[in-house]
């Protein structure tokens, strides 16, 4: 496929030197700022003596990903660049594709709002020109600062949609790969770097090895995944699918998920500045797979392979994930502290007859979330209620701010009370919340609130619209220190407790959650599910 053409009027100003030379700047750059030389361009250059012109464009103009339309005065409608535009854009909306034109404007001299006009650019408009004090317009030198500057935002521009377009490629490469290897037990190997590092081959290789040379006959049927697809495409693409934020990457992660038997978190280096860039990588995959592990029915196993001080999980940013109490809470997460590959391996494949022993959970079918009233726990067997379960629902509110209106306002209402029918018709007790209209003094709601504290056995932390971010933190500190204090007088055991965030709430940065057990979000309500699970069990 060809990633740029470049199409210019060959009247008046514009020669094909310029353009051949802009060519040449838009490759070096491309290779100076990504260290690749991958960018295929074409311009009239490519037209060798005695070939048919109109044929050729035609047929680059189908294969094109972005059109690059360079104008100046002297452009007058081109009949040739318009005849090239249409060309592009119909060949991009056949193909189901989006049109993607930068629109280059050489020098505008009294024509800006015509050349302009020409073409509706949907994405730069780049001028290699200025405009001077004294109303005379100069054009960038090649090489000058500003020259490159243009030629450096091209790029960028170009890049985003050349990724994005490998993406979209790969994303259904590796879902149809999924698709025939439907049927095989699978391990997924969880990676967070854009190469097959040594440390990781070497784990791969003597795991595969160790899995074909079994004698038993339904090991040797498993599959490590990946690596398997590499045969289709590397892992820096991998990497840019399954790593970063993008619209393909939730559907492949859970596509290899919910059809696999483990997942191995192997980390590739002992030094902690690279295993918190790992962890920073693989935090997309950390979420799909500590959702697939907290699911009752599937009980996906996770075992965590690593060798690094324990200090790193007691950062804010990471214990949610690794050091979070929550795993506790589930056998079937493993953390293997000792990076001694053969004995892990040995140790692994003795779990893995179990695993392979037991059927094989069937492919999700993706459907609407339900409402949080609606929702029915999948608990496995009667759970004896011994005594009560007191949950505590703290809610950070603040005055309503004028921004919201009284409809959002009341949908909240609506959703708050859903909340609390619903845990309460799992039969837990309810702590009264505080009446935010009676006169309370900031002591006596702060006994009520160290009161509640000490009755419950959980507490959940709702955010809605109307809180501020700054204001919230400080509550949750004052929350969580009142914690310390009753564990410290009283012995208490320490309180489970979960965020619950109103679905129509935009921030969720799991950041400022980072000292609960667990996380609550409305996307993932079987996960509202396995915390009242966990408060049975505790």
């Amino acid at each position: 496929m060809i990633d740029v053409f470049i199409s210019f009027s060959t009247r008046g100003g514009t020669d094909l030197e310029w353009i051949v030379s802009l060519g040449k700047n838009l490759k070096s750059s491309y290779k100076s700022m990504y260290g690749k030389n991958e960018l295929e361009i074409w311009d009239m250059s490519k037209n060798g003596p005695g070939e048919n012109f109109v044929d050729e464009i035609s047929k680059a103009l189908k294969e094109t990903l972005l059109l690059i339309v360079v104008m100046d005065p002297s452009f007058n409608n081109n009949v040739q660049v318009l005849d090239e535009i249409d060309k592009y854009q119909q060949a991009r909306t056949v193909a189901g594709e989006p049109v993607l034109i930068i629109k280059i404007i050489k020098n505008r001299g009294d024509k800006d709002a015509e050349l302009r006009a020409v073409v509706d650019s949907n994405l730069l408009v780049s001028y290699f020109s200025t405009i001077k004090s004294n109303n005379i317009e100069e054009q960038y030198k090649e090489g000058s600062t500003e020259y490159n500057d243009e030629v450096g935002k091209i790029v960028k521009e170009i890049r985003k949609h050349k990724v994005e377009q490998r993406r979209k490629i790969n994303s259904q490469k590796l879902l149809n790969r999924l698709a025939e290897l439907n049927d095989i037990p699978k391990i997924y190997v969880a990676f967070g770097d854009s190469n097959l590092t040594d440390n990781r081959l070497k784990f791969i290789n003597e795991l595969n090895g160790t899995i074909i040379n079994n004698k038993n006959d339904k090991i040797r049927e498993v599959k490590v995944i990946p690596d398997d697809f590499t045969i289709q495409f590397d892992y820096e693409a991998l990497g840019e699918l399954l790593c970063e934020e993008n619209p393909y990457r939730e559907k492949c992660l859970d596509a290899m998920l919910n059809n696999c038997r483990v997942v191995i978190l192997p980390f590739e280096s002992d030094k902690i500045a690279e295993a918190e860039n790992y962890l920073k990588r693989i935090k997309y995959q950390l979420k799909d797979i500590w959702v697939k592990a907290l699911d009752l029915k599937k009980e996906l196993p996770v075992h965590i392979l690593l060798n690094i001080p324990e200090v790193l999980y007691k950062t804010d940013e990471f214990k949610n994930e690794l050091n979070n109490p929550a795993y506790a809470g589930y056998k079937n997460i493993k953390l293997v502290k000792n990076q001694i590959i053969t004995s892990f391996i040995e140790s692994f494949v003795e779990d893995l007859r179990k695993i392979v022993d037991r059927p094989e959970p069937g492919p999700e079918i993706p459907g609407p979330a339900p409402a949080i009233a609606d929702l029915t726990p999948e608990i496995p067997g009667d759970i004896p209620e011994d005594s009560p379960i007191n949950i505590y629902i703290i809610e950070y509110n603040n005055a309503p701010r004028p921004d919201i209106s009284e409809e959002e306002l009341n949908e909240e209402e609506i959703n708050r009370a859903d909340l609390w029918a619903y845990i309460a018709s799992h039969k837990f007790t309810l702590i009264p919340r505080l009446d935010p209209d009676a006169d309370f003094s900031f002591s006596e709601a702060k006994q009520y609130q160290n009161d509640s504290l000490s009755r419950s056995d959980a507490i959940i932390i709702y955010r809605g619209i109307r809180e501020n971010d700054q204001w919230c933190k400080k509550q949750q500190a004052e929350t969580y220190k009142a914690i310390l204090e009753l564990k410290r007088e009283t012995q208490k055991k320490d309180i489970l407790r979960a965020v619950y965030i109103y679905p129509k709430q935009k921030k969720r940065e799991r950041g400022l959650y980072s000292w609960c057990n667990y996380n609550v979000i409305i996307d993932y309500p079987t996960e509202l599910d396995a915390f009242l699970w966990n408060l049975r069990k505790h």
